[in-house]
């Protein structure tokens, strides 16, 4: 892997991030921006200046600001010398400072810790791009633990859109490796609602009511008719000719997961028909004819949330939720099925190695419920993905539509 060669996986995660990191500090003032552009004059002159420099130069509290204008710089040119930079930058915060990053910890340097620990955590990456080879499992390793203390200081210190998006880049750095770090999924998840503009639905369902008890598919098969409806709707159009409510185009899903994100009843619904037949038996026509199916509100939240940490990075909805999708496909043997105690099917990819480079997954899931003539499904990463609302929510507003109607029959 040469400097001018494309982000990977780890280090497009790792950038999105670190911009969400970034907004944690206020670098905005008048006095560190006036610094920053008397280091950039400088250094446009040949110029060099360390970090012991700055703090003899200016103010404590400006410095770190400055050093994360720099970082901001260096994250914008990550493939063409921004990871050689923030290697130097790391060892001059390291060794230049008057301050260690363990001492006891005081309110007038939580800003220089948030950016040293950001060093810290790029540094595995920045190595492996100087170096010109791929990431190493023990530079991972070594950037998921640092990404996890970065996560937890920032929660600490009431920051939990930044500590949120740095968690979620933690949990995918574990688990390209096999791990499957529960905790600091659930840390993630709480984070993300704790912030001011609380626009999700609650994760509770309204009523839970004992799931409907109707003959659904028989196991065996209906893996094979899941997975043949996620076809049919997202994959089938992009080679063939659009069947009737299909997603034929990137725009089109972008605008259906943008309703999907605002309304969690939002689903895209198709008519179907289905047999099977067992062996030495006649074939049977189900019962089934139409599907509904939805991505986990959680995986939307997190992937609007890397979108807003990378603004003019072209990315799309899209572009993760194909990904998964693909994931699910080309690792398709490796699906583990199994049907609950409600009769409720869950079909499970975890562990599974991606099947590109630099794929943004390597687990999946998809959620299915079959109640008469109806299947729906539910695609997410994790099986946390899957919440109450998933399971249970649909029965409460189908029992308030019975009352609704016997009402009026009354009436």
């Amino acid at each position: 892997m040469s400097s001018g060669e494309p982000y990977t996986g780890l280090e497009f995660g790792f950038v999105m991030s670190a911009f969400a990191v970034l907004r944690a500090v206020d670098m905005e003032d008048e006095k560190s921006l006036a610094a920053f552009d008397e280091m950039a004059a400088a250094a446009k002159k040949g110029q060099t200046h360390s970090y012991e420099d700055l703090w003899l130069k200016h103010d404590r509290a400006i410095v770190p600001r400055v050093v994360g204008l720099t970082i901001g710089g260096y994250l914008m040119n990550w493939v063409s010398g921004g990871a050689q930079g923030l290697a130097v930058l790391d060892d001059n915060v390291r060794y230049g400072s008057p301050i260690e990053l363990n001492d006891a910890e005081d309110d007038q340097n939580i800003e220089f810790r948030i950016i040293a620990r950001l060093l810290r955590t790029g540094r595995p990456l920045a190595d492996a791009r100087n170096a010109g080879k791929e990431v190493a499992e023990s530079q991972a390793s070594t950037c998921a633990k640092e990404a996890e203390d970065l996560a937890r200081y920032l929660g600490a210190h009431q920051q939990p859109k930044a500590a949120a998006s740095m968690a979620c880049f933690a949990v995918r750095v574990f688990s390209v490796y096999g791990a499957s770090p529960r905790a600091l999924r659930q840390f993630a998840l709480r984070c993300m609602d704790q912030g001011d503009k609380r626009v999700f639905l609650p994760l509770t369902a309204r009523a839970k009511y004992p799931p409907m008890k109707t003959p659904p598919v028989p196991p065996n098969l209906l893996g094979e008719l899941v997975m043949a409806s996620i076809r049919e709707i997202f994959l089938r159009p992009l080679f063939e000719a659009k069947p009737d409510g299909a997603i034929g185009s990137p725009e089109d899903l972008n605008d259906n997961a943008r309703l999907m994100l605002e309304d969690r009843d939002f689903v895209i619904h198709t008519s179907c028909s289905f047999q099977y037949q067992h062996p030495g038996k006649e074939v049977v026509d189900t019962k089934i004819t139409r599907v509904e199916l939805r991505f986990a509100q959680p995986l939307l939240r997190r992937i609007d949330a890397l979108l807003a940490q990378a603004p003019g990075s072209g990315a799309t909805p899209y572009n993760f939720l194909i990904d998964l999708l693909m994931q699910l496909f080309v690792k398709r043997a490796e699906l583990v099925h199994r049907r609950d105690e409600h009769q409720y099917d869950w079909l499970v990819l975890r562990g599974a190695t991606p099947y590109r480079e630099n794929s943004f997954y390597s687990d999946a899931i998809v959620f299915a419920k079959t109640t008469g003539y109806l299947l729906m499904i539910t695609i997410g990463e994790t099986e946390d993905d899957i919440d109450a609302w998933v399971r249970y929510g649909y029965i409460a507003q189908a029992a308030r539509d019975m009352l609704r109607r016997a009402k009026s029959a009354v009436v």
